[in-house]
């Protein structure tokens, strides 16, 4: 983080930090990307919009916000030899 000479954090502090700036080639490389890698239209959105507003990219993009992560469905238990 920078610092100016008295020590004190610079315009925009740790929570206003600037934006992202996409070029152009770099939004059609993301949007090729996209189309490749067959995101479904609630993922290209979610990285649409953040592009867009200028925010970075996010690690992981979960495949809708409804869906919740599920479970593993339980084996039965094995049956036993008579």
């Amino acid at each position: 983080m920078a610092t100016s000479k008295n020590g004190r954090v610079q315009n925009g502090g740790f929570w206003n930090s600037q934006q992202a700036n996409y070029s152009p080639a770099t939004q059609q490389l993301l949007k090729n990307m996209m189309q490749e890698s067959k995101l479904n239209s609630f993922q290209q959105r979610q990285l649409n919009s953040r592009v867009s507003s200028g925010q970075s990219l996010p690690s992981t993009c979960h495949p809708t916000t409804s869906a919740k992560p599920r479970k593993p469905a339980a084996k039965p238990p094995p049956r036993l030899k008579s």
